[in-house]
């Protein structure tokens, strides 16, 4: 079987979770025999010979590919990957409103009656958790009998077979509160994440450094978090690292705590990751976390700077819980057996067949 992914074109720069899904599942849907194929903007839709194309992320970008092929009998998956902290009614509300707005000739359709559009042509969703589906439900209106919940992954034996050797050769850091990813994406929330630890530590003069892995750029969000670091010295930046590169998997293994504040995640790869590698995880509430991680998490309300505080110092007292040891394994034997790449590769093939096989 020949599937097309198809991506927004922000993937070729952003090394974010969406980057990561669609690149893990094609790898493993090869070790499985599929052929996977990208689609590129000089490929003629018409033309394309494949049983089914693959969308990630309900962006407007794919609206008008999705749209083109309504005329066509290939089948379509997408795998949204879309949350928001405003409720899935607001959100409908809001885009019966510019529904009526986009009768007006002159004002074309809005980012979010395009997600919608795009949730709506593709012939069957793939969400990554239940939570997700609900939200896009009621959001969208879309029946959930048209969605296959299929879960985010994680390269399991890379990340629970790792050593702290290879970090500790390049840093001074021990025993440290990690975060890792996009730092001028507002979303996640960093600036807030700073200014908890800021306080933490005030109290807990004590308490180990916060390392800050991830792209900084220009933005104004990220002049913010330059001024708070240069104010610290318990806080250290070092910068973006390639997902590909061994000192990720080191990066992990040789913290303490891993923290994923952002205002939502479905769920956060890289806490999956840091999981595997045995760090103690805080991670928001919101956008389906709790499925993963169930209780072997600390859950924190992002806008909450108190909330923050509160978990990450739960999470240091839990380094020295005697049980410890056996809830880290638990939750690894979790990621293992549930979220393995090659899982998620099976979950998503058994929605290709059984699409197939109701479209023929």
């Amino acid at each position: 079987m020949t599937i097309l992914f198809a991506a927004p074109q922000s993937v070729s720069v952003v090394s974010g979770g969406l980057r990561r899904q669609m690149l893990e599942t094609a790898s493993a849907l090869e070790r499985l025999g599929y052929k996977v194929h990208y689609l590129s903007p000089e490929q003629e839709i018409s033309k394309l010979n494949v049983d089914l194309i693959h969308f990630f992320g309900a962006h407007p970008e794919h609206y008008a590919t999705l749209n083109l092929l309504q005329s066509s009998e290939i089948p379509t998956v997408l795998s949204p990957v879309f949350f928001s902290r405003r409720s899935g009614d607001s959100l409908s509300a809001l885009i019966r409103f510019q529904d009526l707005l986009s009768q007006t000739p002159l004002l074309s359709l809005s980012e979010l009656q395009m997600r919608k559009k795009s949730c709506e042509l593709a012939s069957h969703l793939l969400p990554n958790t239940k939570n997700e589906a609900q939200f896009i439900s009621r959001a969208f209106q879309i029946s959930t009998s048209k969605m296959t919940v299929v879960p985010n992954g994680a390269h399991t034996s890379r990340f629970l077979n790792s050593t702290p050797e290879l970090f500790h050769s390049k840093y001074p850091y021990r025993d440290f509160i990690l975060y890792v990813g996009d730092l001028t994406a507002e979303r996640k929330n960093v600036h807030r994440l700073i200014l908890s630890y800021q306080r933490l530590k005030h109290k807990n003069p004590t308490a180990p450094p916060l390392i800050l892995a991830g792209a900084l750029g220009d933005s104004r969000y990220a002049e913010k978090i330059k001024s708070e670091l240069s104010k610290s010295n318990s806080i250290h930046w070092i910068g973006a690292i390639s997902h590909e590169d061994p000192l990720l998997s080191s990066l992990y293994k040789a913290a303490s705590v891993f923290v994923l504040p952002s205002y939502f995640e479905t769920p956060g790869i890289a806490a999956l990751e840091a999981a595997l590698a045995g760090c103690e995880i805080v991670i928001t509430r919101h956008g389906g976390t709790t499925e993963y991680f169930e209780h072997f998490a600390t859950y924190i309300e992002p806008e909450s700077i108190e909330s923050i505080e509160i978990g990450l110092s739960n999470a240091l007292k839990n380094i020295d819980n005697p049980e410890r040891a056996q809830t880290s394994e638990k939750l690894s034997d979790r990621i293992v057996r549930d979220f393995d790449w090659d899982s998620v590769a099976r979950h998503t093939a058994a929605a290709y067949q059984s699409l197939i096989s109701i479209t023929k």
